[in-house]
């Protein structure tokens, strides 16, 4: 029984120890995904981002359909949440891209049309050839 209390006593200064030290990622700036597919109607997207600096985010070229809520954020884990309109037209398309000091990470947004199949409808109903 000592021995166990033991362990755990270890066990414990060991985890506490490493909860102090930095957190370092596998790469200097990493996104949760690469590409976002969002639906037609009105939506939004939560991408993490994983940075050991401080980053900033911002669309590759202006849209008016689509936004980012938060568009920097500081060393450690991070997000980036789109916002997309509703779109009553065909497939869209923008590049997100997140910076840290040099580095250069690229989300691509796709927005799926809201085209719907047509329909063919006729104001009379029969028609008279001469």
């Amino acid at each position: 029984m000592m021995k166990r209390i033991s362990y755990i006593l270890v066990m414990t200064a060991v985890m506490l120890t490493a909860c102090q030290q930095k957190l370092e990622f596998l790469h200097d700036l990493t996104l949760s995904n690469s590409t976002v597919n969002m639906p037609a109607e009105e939506s939004w997207h939560v991408v993490a981002v994983y940075s050991n600096d401080d980053w900033r985010a911002f669309f590759a070229e202006p849209v008016e359909w689509a936004s980012i809520d938060v568009e920097a954020g500081k060393e450690g884990i991070g997000r980036i949440r789109l916002d997309c309109v509703g779109n009553p037209g065909l497939k869209r398309s923008v590049k997100v891209i997140v910076k840290s000091g040099t580095l250069t990470d690229t989300l691509h947004v796709n927005q799926y049309s809201g085209v719907k199949t047509p329909e063919f409808t006729f104001a009379k109903s029969s028609v008279e050839l001469s």
